[in-house]
């Protein structure tokens, strides 16, 4: 898992993504203190395994980031 080209969290095995977890918490509370929208757009390469996807998903969700979308 990677934003804007920097890997955060690389273990197949730990779902929680919690370096991705951090980064998006961090956003979106800068976001609110800026009283700006936050917006998260996934791109997933195409070997991606689908869980990871519902992982990534999970984790905006966790850091109360409602407007994700998808990348063509």
């Amino acid at each position: 898992v990677s934003v804007n080209n920097e890997v955060t969290d690389s273990s197949l095995n730990d779902r929680a993504l919690p370096n991705l977890t951090d980064r998006l918490s961090r956003y979106a509370a800068s976001a609110e203190i800026a009283n700006t929208e936050t917006q998260v757009i996934i791109d997933c390469d195409k070997e991606a395994v689908g869980q990871r996807f519902i992982d990534v998903l999970n984790v905006c969700a966790k850091a109360g980031i409602k407007n994700v979308s998808l990348a063509n």
